[in-house]
């Protein structure tokens, strides 16, 4: 405790605390006293605050908990990324939206304001980002989150449709360290427009100009039908973490469930591999 800085004593939830008897009593008690000395009576702030290390476990720093154990103790700092935790973090940024709304960052400072629409854009399920994208927008226009998240929602959602982003927010670094888009752009001449629209830095020319040039290679017909293909391939399967925990792993709805997901690789399969056979294996340019 001493040694961390009071703005950052949440990251103490961050650690490895082991395994024992020993171990949960001392994280209980720690917790407690980082709750009582740096959020006093600011429960959801220690909330919002613990959820932000939860997600960013998942974002690529889990590695980070072997070095942050605590001596002396038996140690097991593994840390599982898989689809069901990530699943069980958007149920509570879901949960507290549906009971508080998205927190102002005079209640619960910026950090904290930023987790809640974080976590929901990891969803994949395109109804529940649907629902989000009204109210989304009617957040950034009430100054409650920033646009940038309703243009990366938006393009979330236009991607699983058409194939498309419309805001650029979805890139990459490749291995030569430029960045790319991961997805190609609705309309790339009108791309800087529609960023400035969300309050978005414009990308450079020579980002633009090299994506026009790419994008004339593509076979638009060709995305519209693999846009299509995916949202079928995940429809189902994106269900079945929430039926097996409700039903249980030898459920006859789970069973139920993996029949129409079998049914539909199959009728996907046809379709790619039609693809396939006329036009090799595809590229992404």
């Amino acid at each position: 405790m001493r040694l961390v800085p009071p703005n950052q004593a949440v990251y103490a939830l961050f650690d490895c605390w082991g395994n024992g008897k020993k171990a949960s009593m001392f994280k209980k008690k720690l917790t407690q006293r980082i709750q009582k000395k740096f959020y006093k009576n600011n429960t959801l702030k220690f909330i919002l605050d613990s959820l932000y290390c939860e997600n960013i476990k998942g974002e690529g720093l889990g590695w980070y908990i072997t070095t942050n154990c605590l001596p002396s103790y038996e140690n097991d700092c593994s840390f599982n990324t898989s689809s069901k935790r990530t699943s069980h973090l958007i149920q509570i940024a879901d949960s507290i939206y549906s009971k508080l709304g998205f927190p102002s960052k005079e209640k619960v400072e910026k950090r904290c304001s930023n987790v809640l629409p974080d976590i929901i854009l990891k969803n994949n399920n395109i109804s529940n980002l649907k629902r989000y994208l009204p109210i989304f927008k009617k957040a950034c226009e009430q100054q409650q989150i920033k646009w940038k998240y309703f243009a990366m929602l938006y393009d979330k959602i236009n991607v699983k449709h058409t194939g498309f982003q419309r805001y650029g927010t979805q890139t990459m670094i490749n291995i030569k360290g430029e960045m790319i888009f991961i997805n190609p752009i609705e309309d790339i001449h009108k791309l800087n427009e529609y960023r400035k629209q969300m309050k978005l830095v414009p990308y450079p020319e020579n980002v633009t100009e090299k994506t026009i040039i790419n994008q004339k290679k593509l076979d638009t017909t060709l995305v519209y039908t693999l846009s299509e293909i995916y949202p079928s391939d995940q429809r189902y399967r994106n269900k079945t973490h929430e039926i097996e925990e409700k039903y249980g792993y030898d459920s006859d709805t789970l069973n139920s469930l993996w029949k129409i997901i079998r049914t539909t690789d199959s009728l996907n399969q046809i379709q790619v591999r039609k693809i396939l056979d006329k036009r090799d294996w595809l590229s992404s340019k």
